[in-house]
């Protein structure tokens, strides 16, 4: 299923929106030996440009990640930019998302390693080292000879989600309307209900009370 989506080249500030057709989905294991669950990640394909792109749409054991598409392209520039003849490690790829979290080279790595576009590095776990790509495109072009297009599951969970938004946002809205409609009536009966005393009021004097003369003790003169 074709969808429109946001594709993350080697800069994390420029994306680029494209058509992309899904391809392959499959799931890999991470690559610290002691982790449990696995990932899920779909391959897709641009038309345009006849480009590849691999994003991780799913993580069984649990881990914030991003599901960006990520250009294989970007990918091969970085294992080229790495030192030659020497293993590298995954935060090579940091810099081809935007989003900046902690797992996402480290999956992407799995994932290009279930892809054979990476290679492991003995007595080293979190190493590698290039693969074969000819071996990956010439599966791809097969894949996208035979016509395969898979089902968007990113697209339509995010579709869902907007939706729900949609729906509570026109059920608040409704209720404040419903709120503001019904606040003057109440108003009113309460003014028609108790009439308003419009005599003016006195203020209250703020002179001291007057004290009476004191009596004479003296009797009166005979």
């Amino acid at each position: 299923m074709t969808a429109h989506i946001w594709v993350s080249y080697m800069k994390p500030t420029h994306t680029l929106e494209v058509p992309m057709r899904i391809i392959k989905k499959s799931t890999c294991s991470l690559i610290t030996p002691t982790a449990q669950g696995k990932l899920t990640y779909n391959i897709g394909h641009e038309a345009a440009d006849d480009n590849y792109h691999l994003r991780i749409t799913h993580n069984s054991g649990g881990g914030f990640f991003s599901n960006e598409w990520i250009s294989i392209e970007g990918v091969l520039t970085c294992i080229e930019e790495a030192p030659e003849d020497k293993p590298f490690r995954a935060l090579i790829f940091r810099n081809l998302y935007q989003s900046r979290g902690a797992n996402n080279h480290g999956f992407l790595a799995a994932a290009l390693r279930a892809e054979g576009l990476l290679l492991p590095v003995k007595k080293a776990t979190y190493s590698h080292q290039p693969g074969d790509p000819k071996v990956f495109f010439a599966a791809m072009k097969k894949l996208v000879a035979s016509k395969v297009d898979l089902e968007d599951e990113v697209a339509k969970a995010q579709a869902e989600i907007t939706a729900k938004r949609a729906q509570l946002a026109a059920k608040m809205k409704k209720a404040g309307k419903a709120k503001a409609a019904s606040a003057p009536a109440s108003e009113n009966e309460t003014e028609a209900s108790e009439p308003v005393d419009e005599t003016p009021k006195k203020k209250p004097s703020r002179r001291a009370p007057r004290k009476a003369p004191a009596k004479s003790s003296t009797p009166p003169a005979k």
